[in-house]
């Protein structure tokens, strides 16, 4: 426990005072459709095993929540949020290994305007789809994800 808090509570504080949901006006993307903000979102995502967090020094530096989808071969990222370029990697690692675990090829994302991950999203491999420059897609081949672990 952090701070007196459980796991799942520190991680949605975290997530209600991000920046990523505050630049989306409190709403939350499930594919290509918003919903206003609320906890059970989060509470399924743990549920589901769909949270990924990472953190420093008793410190959560970033979270990611993947969404399922009807699209075959997409995984959807709904929610993104670091502190920093290396938890921005760490989390990326993750969301392309449980992608290629689940058989999916590519990773999709909306990301606000004048999000801090634009930049990081760059540095990655991310592009704009329709090159918008507001909706970053990253496709990733499942034969350059062969080191990864299938079981």
């Amino acid at each position: 426990n952090y701070a007196g808090l459980s796991p799942a509570k520190l991680e949605l504080n975290y997530i209600k005072n991000s920046d990523y949901l505050k630049k989306m006006n409190f709403f939350y993307p499930k594919g290509w459709v918003f919903y206003p903000f609320w906890e059970k979102i989060i509470e399924d995502a743990f549920e589901n095993n769909r949270i990924f967090c990472c953190g420093q020094n008793e410190k959560i530096t970033g979270i990611i929540i993947l969404e399922p989808t009807h699209y075959e071969g997409i995984q959807w990222i709904s929610f993104w949020e670091t502190e920093n370029f290396p938890a921005f990697k760490f989390l990326l690692e993750m969301a392309k290994n449980k992608a290629f675990r689940n058989g999916k090829r590519e990773l999709q994302l909306l990301l606000p305007k004048n999000s801090n991950l634009q930049n990081y999203c760059r540095q990655t491999g991310f592009q704009s789809w329709e090159r918008e420059d507001d909706v970053f897609l990253y496709e990733f081949p499942p034969q350059n994800l062969i080191t990864f672990s299938t079981d």
